[in-house]
């Protein structure tokens, strides 16, 4: 089927959902606000750059880019 960009977004979580990271440090990455507890939500602050580097260097996709930038806004090959 067709793919957007937001579906990115759920293979993104997934693989670190699988890789076990905390479910709040990628809710974060991803732009939610990542808190599901008061101590959290209330008292703690956003995680650090570094902290959030660690999650984006764990991500290995094998994507062709150049393939995916073949493609025209409706899905066919250019």
């Amino acid at each position: 089927g067709k793919k957007s960009f937001h579906s990115f977004r759920h293979s993104v979580a997934n693989h670190l959902k699988q890789l076990g990271f905390a479910e709040h440090r990628v809710s974060e990455l991803l732009g939610h606000q990542g808190h599901s507890t008061i101590t959290y939500g209330r008292y703690g602050k956003g995680s650090s750059l570094s902290s959030k580097l660690e999650l984006i260097k764990a991500l290995e996709f094998n994507i062709d880019f150049d393939d995916i930038m073949n493609f025209n806004q409706k899905g066919k090959k250019d």
